[in-house]
């Protein structure tokens, strides 16, 4: 949307400030400024709840339940006389047209095959973002801002049609191409007044490709592009999962290694958190514990299925990519001061509490469903009190489901890991130890006397 309006303003400055300097470059602009409106056409439509459509379409006024920027935004394209006549209009312009307004409609129509990505035709997410695409909310904040791009567009109708008759357009084919638009822009207005925003950027603003390529030409891109892929590989799992706890193993690794590097990139010594009650209540560093914790449920535990190789290269690489950019250990010499870092590291600290959510739930289905065992021999007396079919196994030396206490703990640690925390705890409960990691080793929580 910004690209669009970036094109909109361009193409208006234009057209005011320079008289065009024949008929072909006058057909060029009235093209361009047809295919403009076409764009907005098609973009007010795919915006709209489908839903509603019956009852807004062709009424003189707003029902009861309609909403006013929905209804006074498909007012405002369908009162463009240009819409309604889109076989009798110019000469064959050549193609593609090189002008503002032209660039303009590629970047809405793009805007609108972006958000195709996301769901199918039944309306169906087909991406961790599909709920934000299909929100009422973000598609009427959207519907504002094209109305309001609408509305720019439509006042340069009079000076294009001024510079088309300059060129050598008879003034009658001037009047077909550009009729009067007083209607479409009082509408426009109201969709922004209504709206109450006409250019601050709204949810869908942050919406991309729901399958990206990962971008291999710089580490803190290419880093971005695997946490990205990997949150849609943790949304995928809830309703395809592999029914492996190597891939949540995998998912928990990452959740560690990516907050404590950002703790350490923000200047956390984690050599001494250990010793340091106010370190410890580092928000980074209460996450990389709890993820800390959900890597000691998975250790002992065992499920059918080998892990998801995308996710595991995903998680290999980005652990490197961390190292890089963010070293745990800071080296001499060595600038922190990158803000597309931070940004990065940022916001993969925040994706991976929304993993870590997914993560749960797809840990708790397949725990409920008997997927996830634990062999008997590694549960203690207490833990098998009041379990005589446990206690029997252990015996046998075979593997049972994992119990209900142990079960509900790792939920537990995954909701520590989850949550989003602006003041953590002071004091944190012990952390398992299960093979030293460069995590493991600076927190301090591996310690070899």
């Amino acid at each position: 949307m910004q690209q669009a309006a970036r094109h909109v303003h361009d193409g208006a400055a234009q057209t005011q400030a320079h008289p065009y300097n024949d008929l072909t470059e006058a057909h060029l602009a009235v093209a361009s400024f047809h295919g403009l409106l076409d764009a907005i056409e098609r973009h007010v439509w795919h915006l709209v709840d489908p839903a509603r459509v019956s009852t807004i379409y062709g009424t003189s006024s707003a029902r009861d339940g309609t909403d006013p920027v929905e209804y006074a935004a498909l007012r405002m394209v369908t009162s463009i006389p240009t819409l309604e006549d889109k076989d009798h209009r110019l000469p064959s312009t050549p193609t593609p047209i090189d002008h503002p307004w032209a660039y303009a409609a590629k970047a809405l129509g793009a805007a609108i095959d972006l958000l195709a990505t996301h769901t199918d035709g039944k309306g169906i997410s087909r991406s961790p973002d599909g709920p934000v695409v299909w929100d009422f909310g973000a598609r009427r904040r959207a519907l504002g801002r094209v109305a309001d791009l609408t509305g720019a567009a439509l006042s340069c109708s009079e000076t294009l049609g001024l510079r088309a008759g300059q060129a050598g357009a008879h003034w009658s084919n001037v009047r077909r191409w550009l009729p009067a638009f007083e209607e479409s822009r009082a509408w426009a207005a109201q969709a922004v007044h209504r709206s109450k925003d006409r250019t601050g950027a709204g949810p869908l603003d942050d919406i991309g490709l729901a399958n990206p390529p990962v971008r291999l030409f710089d580490p803190i891109t290419e880093l971005s592009d695997r946490i990205t892929r990997l949150r849609r590989s943790a949304w995928g799992s809830l309703t395809h999962p592999d029914y492996s706890l190597a891939t949540l193993h995998d998912f928990a690794s990452i959740g560690l290694a990516v907050n404590a590097h950002c703790a350490a990139f923000h200047g956390v010594d984690l050599r001494h958190v250990a010793d340091s009650p106010e370190l410890a209540r580092v928000p980074q560093i209460v996450r990389a514990r709890a993820w800390q914790r959900v890597l000691g449920d998975l250790h002992d535990v065992i499920s059918p299925g080998p892990g998801d190789s995308i996710v595991r290269t995903d998680t290999t690489a980005a652990r490197h990519l961390l190292a890089e950019i963010a070293p745990l250990v800071e080296s001499a010499g060595r600038s922190r001061t990158s803000r597309s870092t931070g940004e990065v590291l940022n916001g993969a600290v925040d994706t991976m509490a929304q993993i870590g959510a997914w993560n749960a739930m797809t840990y708790d289905r397949l725990a409920s469903s008997g997927h996830v065992r634990i062999r008997a021999a590694n549960l203690t007396g207490e833990q098998i009190t009041d379990l005589p079919e446990y206690a029997a196994a252990k015996l046998r030396g075979t593997s049972v489901s994992v119990t209900p206490a142990l079960h509900q703990r790792t939920l537990e640690h995954y909701r520590d890991a989850a949550e989003r925390i602006s003041n953590a705890q002071a004091s944190s409960p012990p952390l398992p130890t299960f093979g030293p990691s460069p995590e493991t080793l600076v927190m301090g929580r591996a310690q070899t006397s």
